[in-house]
């Protein structure tokens, strides 16, 4: 929307392009605004399909290599799934880590490699 004036008069005009300014800026805060909001649901879908999926493939490899650590006497075995049970448990905790960003005022990046930002879930 823009507002002209018809009547040549310097300080109307300057009104009036003011006017026109803060209706612009409106605008983009609004549009940011809109964009927010949508990368908030997206963040939240992610999540929740993230949680879901990642959580039903932990299930058995948890059970599994428990089940098979209880039952073994072997030392080697027992310390080979100990090693795939601290790794499912530290998926675990990052796949957690994204959920809780739901809540987060501020999304924590840091760099990855030069000019390349990822999450810090710090895991």
């Amino acid at each position: 929307m823009q507002i002209t004036n018809t009547i040549f008069n310097p300080t109307i005009n300057t009104a009036l392009n003011q006017i026109n300014n803060s209706v612009n800026q409106l605008n983009q805060i609004n549009k940011m605004d809109i964009e927010n909001e949508y990368l908030k649901k997206a963040l939240n879908v992610v999540s929740i399909s993230l949680n879901h999926e990642v959580n039903n493939a932990l299930t058995p490899i948890f059970f599994m290599s428990n089940f098979f650590k209880n039952k073994t006497d072997d030392p080697d075995l027992k310390a080979a799934l100990e090693i795939i049970l601290l790794a499912a448990k530290k998926i675990q905790n990052t796949v957690t880590s994204i959920n809780n960003l739901q809540k987060a005022d501020v999304i924590p990046t840091t760099q990855y490699l030069e000019g390349i930002t990822m999450l810090d879930i710090g895991n």
